[in-house]
Parts: structure tokens; sequence; C-alpha cells
């Protein structure tokens, strides 16, 4: 196989009959590989080669790897999604990275609020068959997963405590 590489008229600027050989240019940016233009990143506009995915997998050369991870943690730290923790701020020797989550209170899901209401309801419904029949197992839940009778049991008892408290 054979990689070529044109300019917009048509003529061949560089060609490569190995792969490892093309590799090498897309890494010293001899050959643009045709990613977005990298602003701000101190690398002259150029996006370094940030190598492949193949199957899920990131495929990079060791020494192609700290230029494109520290591009890539320069992309996220402009658009806010990650900030860098200097070493005199965290106490370590080197620099750290932090994800920046951003959190918003609100209304739980419908869906969500339906399970707790549907689960509540269930617990009270067993807990007065279990007082007239001293036992059963609760109607509807026989579908579940153990783990999930068991939190749709816990949100229930906590729906509970909350109308206990006046606070549901």
């Amino acid at each position: 196989k054979r990689w070529v590489y044109y300019s917009e008229e048509g003529e061949e600027l560089h060609a490569y009959d190995r792969r490892n050989d093309l590799e090498e240019a897309l890494e010293r940016g001899i050959v643009p590989w045709g990613g977005p233009p990298a602003a701000g990143t101190g690398s002259g506009g150029v996006t370094p080669w940030l190598g492949q995915f193949v199957g899920g997998l990131w495929q990079i050369r060791p020494r192609a790897a700290t230029r494109a991870i520290s591009h890539v943690l320069g992309r996220l730290e402009a658009l806010g999604l990650v900030a860098l923790v200097q070493p005199s701020q965290s106490g370590k020797e080197k620099e750290l990275v932090a994800i920046n989550n951003h959190y918003a209170t609100g209304e739980p899901f419908a869906v969500q609020r339906r399970l707790a209401e549907k689960a509540s309801r269930r617990s009270r419904a067993a807990r007065s068959r279990q007082d007239t029949e001293g036992g059963g197992e609760e109607d509807g839940m026989e579908g579940l997963a153990e783990i999930e009778k068991e939190r749709l049991r816990n949100m229930a008892r906590n729906q509970e405590l909350l109308r206990q408290l006046g606070l549901a």
C-alpha cells in the first residue's frame, strides 16, 4: 500500500511506501493530517498527530503520545472541561488535572419520580398486608433483579421517612 499527499492542485507532495514512514512524517508535522486547527496551543496553529482509534483503542507511538496528550489536555482546559492544578496547590511533585463537573439542582427525572412513588405505594401496601397476613412478597416486583428490588425498597423507605418528617 502507498500513501500519497497531494497539493490542492493535484501535485504529489509526499509519498510513503511504509506506514512507519508516514507516521513519522505525521508526528514531525511534515505532512498535515487534516485535523482541526489548534488555535492557542503554542504549536503554530498546527494540530499534532493524535494517532488513531482502532476497535475502541487509541493507537499512537510512545514518542508522539506526550505531545498528543498535552494538546488534548490543553484543548479540554480551553473549553473549561478540566483544570490544571499546580504542584504548589496540590502538594504533589507534578501538575494534576481535575475534571470540572457542573452540577445543577432541579426536579428528579419523571421516570425516577414515578418509580419512587410506585415503590412507596408498594411498600405501604406490603406493610399493611404483612400486618394483616403476617408477611408476603411484594406484588409486581417478581420480574426485577434483586438489586433493583432492594433499590426500590430503599427509595420507599426514604420516601416514608420524608413523609413522616413532613418534607414529602
